[in-house]
């Protein structure tokens, strides 16, 4: 059953704010921010160079300290070809 969180837009705005704040600018170091609701994840998708993968990670971590990693990897099929790291986000208190 699809359970729609609304918080996770909020998260994925402040995502991006962050990102921007950093140096990281979307379409030009990624291709996009999406959002899974029923497994509470954000995806930064699309991103060509490792370097830029590895920074983008740090920033968020840093910005977002609460959000957990689930993986890191090489998207090599479909559209957005590239880099993609998934954070889960907590639920807001």
């Amino acid at each position: 059953m699809f359970v729609l969180h609304p918080d996770l837009f909020e998260a994925r705005t402040a995502a991006m704010e962050a990102l921007e704040a950093a140096g990281y600018l979307w379409l030009q170091h990624f291709a996009s921010v999406d959002i899974t609701h029923d497994e509470r994840l954000l995806e930064i998708c699309g991103i060509k160079e490792r370097a830029t993968a590895k920074g983008i990670f740090r920033a968020l971590q840093k910005a977002f300290p609460r959000w957990c990693v689930r993986q890191v990897w090489f998207k090599d099929f479909g559209i957005e070809i590239g880099w993609q790291i998934e954070f889960r986000v907590p639920p807001q208190r």
